[in-house]
């Protein structure tokens, strides 16, 4: 109970308006040593069209500061994206002395017990970050997130969605990798292996830490007895749909070596067919164009490569290893016909199936 947590709650826009109170309370509640906590506010700014909610930020703090932890309100000129905002965070954790951070999605709360049952899972060496059961709110009968599933070709989703919470125990398991809306993270490894990657923005930021931790050897737990309430709503705009696809290549590149990106290759084909006649349907077409267009510019790719070279030359497990926490099939929020269901996630499970018969490296 004597480890220094740092909580980073990141919000901007009006989101403080929705869910800063309800947030505030589930950290005043927390079990744990409230000496041992930090609260850090990070506020990414607003759009230009709004108001700042800083002042907002500073009243519901300020009201509650006999309850809350100590507090730190980090304001940002900018919006940073999910990335930026939270490194900011992490980096004040860091200069702090902080042994864990917790990462707070914006529209969430906590249960009173979750961070020390967090906080008693990190302790072991082998363990790089520990998640939260993630439970919908307010249906919180159901399941949003029990750890993410990584699919092969560098898709996540969530696991367990909507599913009964009655249908899971309370043993910890290992997990594809941890969803960044929950997760706590050791300070040690965030100084020694860096912050989440900038480049990234928002969108598979947290499947590349996964797949940092676990080339390096570590293992990512879901804790099922920690709960986070998440009023968890999936949304459509033209720019998450190109940085979902921009970054997910950008990760099998960093991570996958040569002769695994080779066997991906004719599934990887097959697939983006099928997602180019997706995304006309989804009208997300132009983004999909738009997300080839980076990688067709071949300054882009130098950036990607030099990161790549730097997880190639440290990483101590293998794609094999790699892709034993993998899955076959695919599910995305927006997509959900008997085309995918009935024919590609049959076919995809099978191939991969097939080249784990070979990957020895």
């Amino acid at each position: 109970m004597n480890k220094k947590v740092a909580i980073i709650y990141l919000c901007w826009s009006d989101e403080p308006y929705k869910y800063l109170e309800e947030a505030l309370d589930g950290i005043s509640k927390q079990a744990y040593d409230r000496a041992s906590l930090e609260l850090v506010v990070i506020y990414n700014s607003h759009k230009a069209d709004e108001q700042s909610a800083l002042d907002f930020i500073k009243n519901k703090t300020e009201e509650r500061i006999d309850k809350l932890p100590h507090t730190t309100i980090l304001a940002q000129t900018d919006n940073l994206g999910f990335v930026g905002g939270n490194n900011v965070g992490m980096q004040w954790a860091i200069d702090n002395d902080c042994d864990y951070v917790f990462l707070h999605n914006a529209d969430g709360s906590l249960e009173s017990s979750a961070i020390g049952k967090l906080v008693d899972q990190i302790s072991a060496d082998n363990v790089g970050a520990v998640q939260s059961l993630m439970l919908l709110d307010p249906e919180r009968e159901l399941i949003n997130n029990a750890g993410n599933n990584f699919q092969y070709l560098g898709f996540g989703y969530c696991n367990m969605y909507r599913k009964k919470r009655e249908l899971l125990d309370n043993e910890c398991v290992q997990v594809g990798y941890v969803s960044g809306a929950a997760v706590m993270m050791k300070v040690d490894l965030l100084k020694q292996y860096g912050l989440l990657d900038n480049d990234l923005f928002i969108y598979h930021d947290d499947l590349e830490y996964g797949l940092r931790l676990r080339s390096l050897g570590y293992q990512l737990l879901l804790v099922p007895d920690s709960i986070f309430y998440h009023k968890y709503k999936f949304s459509r705009n033209t720019n998450k749909y190109y940085l979902m696809e921009r970054n997910r290549y950008a990760v099998m590149l960093m991570y996958f070596k040569w002769p695994t990106l080779i066997l991906l290759m004719p599934m990887a084909i097959i697939l983006e067919i099928g997602l180019i006649f997706f995304s006309l349907q989804g009208g997300w077409l132009m983004s999909k164009l738009r997300a080839y267009g980076y990688w067709l510019n071949i300054r882009n790719w130098s950036k990607w490569l030099k990161k790549r070279k730097m997880v190639q030359s440290r990483r101590v497990r293998s794609d094999s290893y790699i892709f034993s926490k993998a899955v076959g099939g695919v599910v995305f929020d927006d997509i959900d016909n008997w085309l995918l269901h009935y024919i590609g996630n049959p076919i995809l499970s099978t191939y991969f199936y097939i080249i784990k018969l070979f990957i020895f490296w």
